[in-house]
């Protein structure tokens, strides 16, 4: 039997001619991508084996994909923003023999194949890539945002096993096409529907204009970029039937300022990461997700508490890092994914990371409470709390703050702000430091960053 691999996924729910793919320099259907795939570079890593991609331009990264699965072993998926000690660092512990990228930072990187020149979406193959012949394993790094990235396994059929093609929806990509995340929603759009691709270097307002002048109607991204992408006015722009959010803590007034501003869109809160995949989804509009989803086997994968902290059941039994003897699941396959859920009647709430807790003289902070506290004021936009070394508490609370205008005292805004935490939190929780900032950074994952 021909192994399953991206180009047949694909080809298998779709005309290979018909329009998939809407790139800021034109429109690609599955038979440009077969045939962009043809190029020297490809043609070189095909006979490799172990591949590693680290590409700026998402396109690029989309023709790999297509060339590469069913060609290769195994495909090392890299985020572009990655630095150069990292890229190495995962290189040594992946096995990649090749780096592909069109980085010119990385020109000298040893050993590497340099992507240069136009991706085109037609043209005459010069190169015969070969027929599918093997399932590809495609390693993603996870998304650091508290310690190294590690690197986890999946294949086409994992990433593919979650995948409802019940619209032919036109799906913005806001993700790095190298994480999980972007994966999942380039899979999604190409099960049926079309994927609108800004390029990754664009400012926010770019991204959002460029998929609302071409019809993107379904956008997943995390609460944080959210919060930005409704800042812009661009955002007014778009007429949305899905926004779904995933990969941090989706609250009430996130999910609802959502709702009101696209009232003909269903609000979707996902549950996926790189170790656990794509595990549920919420459609109720409602904050954590209902008890009665606990321990329940059969109809996809099972979710348990555990002192506090959200395990989900793999199909894959027991997985470790690759290049580690780390363990991220249990024999039974369940994967501890470090969240932290509280169940209040029948209803579960996430509080933030077990890895994130601020430890201030004992007491614990989750950040998420804090912030959640700074994002019900009229004024903040968006908030970031995060520890910060104290000589007698261990750790204190700092705060990162974006205003939704500029301020013009920015000292008496300040003061404003400490009153504001201290009539409602205890005063352990209080940010003893708080700083007005134009931008709140996020990383490529677009998620919050909780390092100092």
């Amino acid at each position: 039997m021909k192994p399953i691999n991206l180009e047949a996924l694909i080809g298998g729910s779709r005309d290979p001619c018909e329009p998939a793919i809407l790139s800021p320099d034109c429109g690609w259907s599955l038979m440009d991508l077969i045939k962009a795939g043809s190029c020297a570079a490809l043609e070189l890593a095909v006979h490799v084996g172990v591949v590693a991609i680290c590409c700026r331009d998402p396109m690029r990264m989309v023709v790999a994909l297509v060339a590469l699965d069913g060609r290769v072993d195994r495909l090392i998926l890299l985020a572009n923003d990655l630095d150069r000690v990292t890229i190495e660092e995962l290189l040594e512990r992946s096995g990649a023999r090749i780096l592909v990228t069109d980085r010119e930072d990385l020109d000298d990187f040893a050993p590497a194949i340099r992507w240069r020149g136009e991706v085109e979406p037609v043209r005459s193959a010069r190169f015969a890539l070969g027929e599918p012949d093997r399932l590809t394993i495609w390693t993603f790094a996870t998304s650091g945002t508290t310690g190294a990235p590690k690197l986890v396994e999946h294949d086409i059929i994992s990433l593919s096993r979650p995948l409802r093609a019940e619209h032919a929806w036109r799906w913005g990509q806001m993700y790095e096409m190298a994480r999980f995340a972007g994966v999942q929603v380039f899979l999604q759009a190409m099960a049926k529907g079309v994927l609108i691709l800004p390029h990754s270097r664009w400012p926010l307002k770019d991204k959002v204009a460029f998929i609302a002048t071409n019809g993107g109607n379904a956008i997943s991204a995390t609460p944080t970029l959210w919060r930005k992408m409704l800042m812009t006015p661009e955002a007014a722009t778009l007429q949305l039937h899905q926004a779904t959010l995933g990969g941090e803590i989706a609250d009430a007034p996130v999910l609802a300022t959502i709702a009101a501003r696209y009232p003909s869109a269903r609000v979707t809160h996902v549950y996926a990461s790189t170790e656990a995949g794509a595990s549920f989804a919420v459609n109720d509009g409602l904050p954590g997700f209902p008890a009665a989803m606990l321990d329940i086997r059969g109809s996809g994968p099972c979710l348990r508490i555990r002192d506090g902290r959200l395990f989900i059941q793999s199909a894959r039994g027991r997985r470790t890092y690759v290049g580690t003897n780390i363990a991220f699941s249990d024999d039974e396959g369940f994967v501890d994914t470090g969240d932290l859920v509280e169940r209040v009647g029948e209803r579960c709430y996430f509080k933030g990371r077990a890895n994130g807790v601020i430890n201030v003289g004992g007491d614990k902070v989750y950040p998420q409470e804090v912030e959640a506290v700074l994002l019900a004021h009229p004024d903040v936009a968006l908030a970031r709390i995060f520890a910060a070394s104290s000589p007698i508490t261990g750790q204190m609370v700092s705060a990162e703050i974006m205003m939704r205008e500029e301020v013009g005292d920015r000292t008496v805004m300040t003061r404003k702000l400490h009153a504001y935490c201290a009539e409602r939190l205890p005063r352990w929780k209080c940010p003893v430091i708080i700083r007005l900032v134009r931008e709140i950074a996020a990383n490529s994952g677009e998620k919050m960053s909780r390092a100092k």
